[in-house]
């Protein structure tokens, strides 16, 4: 057989063998691409868990606080204030204050009055 049938034979099987190997090559490229998106995609999912989880501590020990405080200024809200004789404000000015077993309400009367006169005494 002549060599000009021969050429024409090896040129088609390299062509095969070049498009087989580049094909290969390309789905093998493609696997490590989406490998390497899904491993960004769980860091990213995984610093969101992480934030997330800092914006709770954060908003606790926001809640901690304002809650400490909130007591404590109601601890020191509770003191009545006295008058030069000694007296407390509101038997000074002839109310009664608390009025159920020495605080035998939940409010003060002069509260009380407001609501139901709708005016500041």
């Amino acid at each position: 057989m002549p060599i000009y049938v021969y050429v024409p034979i090896l040129v088609v099987v390299a062509l095969a063998i070049g498009f087989g190997v580049a094909y290969l090559l390309f789905r093998k490229r493609q696997g490590d691409g989406s490998s390497a998106l899904e491993i960004k995609a769980q860091q990213a999912l995984s610093e969101a868990e992480t934030q997330a989880k800092e914006k709770l501590l954060e908003a606790k020990e926001e809640a901690s606080r304002s809650k400490s405080v909130f007591s404590r200024r109601r601890k020191t809200s509770t003191a009545r204030p006295r008058t030069s004789a000694g007296e407390s404000v509101s038997s000074a000015t002839g109310r009664r204050g608390w009025t159920k077993s020495g605080r035998s309400s939940t409010t003060p009367t002069s509260s009380r009055r407001r609501s139901f006169s709708g005016s500041r005494t």
